[in-house]
């Protein structure tokens, strides 16, 4: 029942497969959604280079022993031991 007291209409099911949705799926702005896309995929791209930035500033700062340390722990943290490099 509704609040009114009155009960809801049911329609059959074929009748409105989208329900009050349908009109979302039949009507939409192509060019609107695509410039959504590209607004959220440059805002990961500037996250992604932020996080590069800092990992290089991070980097320049460490000793040579620090610098393994770290990528031992990241290898750790990945799961695994990853790709190794030949020993310097």
């Amino acid at each position: 029942m509704r609040a009114s007291g009155a009960p809801r209409e049911q329609s059959a099911p074929d009748a409105q497969p989208f329900g009050p949705r349908r009109r979302l799926y039949e009507t939409f702005d192509e060019h609107a959604i695509l410039a959504q896309v590209d607004a959220v995929g440059d805002i990961l791209t500037r996250m992604r280079k932020q996080g590069v930035k800092t990992m290089l500033a991070v980097r320049a700062k460490l000793t040579p022993e620090q610098r393994r340390d770290l990528m031992r722990l990241h290898r750790q943290r990945m799961g695994g031991e990853g790709v190794r490099r030949p020993p310097r």
